[in-house]
């Protein structure tokens, strides 16, 4: 729940959102413009190379994920359709 709070707290600081709802179907416009996704999967990779030095049950790794390899691995084939 703490990083929910957070990252509510972070979003209506550096957007002109008010108020954060999860469902909001124009979050990831409002993220694409104000933030910076290269910068996300950077940090999100590093935080799981962080995390398999002292884990190794993805399940333990509560405050970890790998969305930010789907997410590499959608562009990288999105890329490739484009040329």
């Amino acid at each position: 729940m703490t990083c929910c709070t957070n990252f509510k707290k972070l979003l209506i600081s550096k957007t002109p959102k008010k108020v954060y709802c999860k469902s909001d179907s124009d979050i990831y416009e409002v993220l694409a413009k104000y933030g910076n996704e290269n910068k996300a999967i950077d940090f999100a990779r590093k935080r799981h190379s962080e995390w398999l030095k002292e884990y190794r049950n993805p399940s333990d790794m509560i405050v970890c994920s790998t969305v930010y390899a789907l997410i590499s691995e959608i562009r990288g084939k999105t890329t490739q359709l484009s040329v």
